[in-house]
């Protein structure tokens, strides 16, 4: 199971196994989204902005005695993974199709931490010569895919724009206190954003606390975060047991505790997750 150092505080639910029964609990076996993996299928077109019972959903705290049914949701992400913003919308547009089939369901998302390049220098890399030291000469045949790909959830994802690759450490951080702040979907929603459509270098810490600013964050809070070792070590701790248990890439959804889904799967396929997740 997935230990509390990994989870925080905020959750007591343990996790599955990585892509196998492990103790009679189902696990839906997906692919996994790598850095800039190609090998993921889509096929429907997706509004750009979440939907409303999938905002309800991000902004929703629990409350001890209610009498709607509970259903947690641990979304293991970064920030600087494009497939990771193609399974947030999808995860929105699954998040509509549960409401539907549940109308009393209140399933509350938290986003987790998890870096595709943690050995990354903290003023990051340029983004041309990272590119190619990864994939060589398929660097265009990748990108037109994950472009590809992007626009069938609606997201218009600028590459060109982009020209430093960041260490994600400190902006998992900050998206660990939105959490606190009740501001979590709105931060990962924003660095996404600024990274993936805007170009924003975000190797830059005055861009980053611009972001989460702009996003709802008090800019003090920011400061100190950005600033604190602790904070920082704790991300860097959560993401070790992750890895150890077995988390390799990401998107990886998890959902009640019980079902894991890897890569960014169609709202139906998690919509199907949610269901098989919940208590019987």
């Amino acid at each position: 199971m997935f230990p509390a150092a990994y989870f925080g505080t905020n959750s007591t639910r343990s996790a599955v196994g990585h892509l196998k029964r492990e103790k009679g609990l189902p696990v839906v076996r997906l692919l996994f989204c790598r850095p800039f993996g190609d090998d993921n299928r889509v096929t429907d077109r997706e509004d750009s902005e979440p939907h409303s019972a999938a905002r309800a959903a991000f902004e929703t705290k629990w409350v001890p005695g209610a009498d709607m049914p509970i259903q947690t949701i641990d979304v293991v992400s970064d920030v600087v993974c494009p497939w990771c913003f193609i399974g947030k919308r999808r995860l929105e547009r699954a998040l509509d199709l549960y409401a539907a089939a549940r109308p009393d369901a209140c399933p509350r998302v938290t986003w987790r931490p998890f870096e595709l390049n943690p050995d990354l220098p903290p003023e990051g890399v340029n983004r041309a010569d990272y590119y190619r030291r990864k994939f060589g000469d398929r660097v265009e045949e990748i990108v037109a895919r994950v472009a590809a790909a992007g626009r069938t959830a609606a997201i218009d994802f600028r590459f060109d724009r982009i020209e430093r690759q960041p260490n994600t450490l400190a902006m998992h951080a900050l998206i660990e206190h939105a959490a606190d702040e009740g501001a979590q979907d709105a931060v990962v929603e924003a660095f996404f954003r600024a990274f993936f459509l805007d170009g924003i270098d975000l190797t830059d810490r005055a861009n980053v606390k611009s972001v989460a600013v702009a996003a709802g964050l008090d800019g003090t809070h920011v400061d100190e975060i950005l600033a604190s070792d602790g904070a920082r070590a704790r991300i860097a701790a959560r993401e070790s047991a992750a890895r150890r248990l077995g988390v390799q890439g990401v998107p990886y959804f998890i959902f009640d505790g019980r079902v894991a889904v890897s890569g960014a799967h169609e709202p139906e396929v998690l919509l199907e997750a949610m269901l098989q997740a919940e208590p019987v």
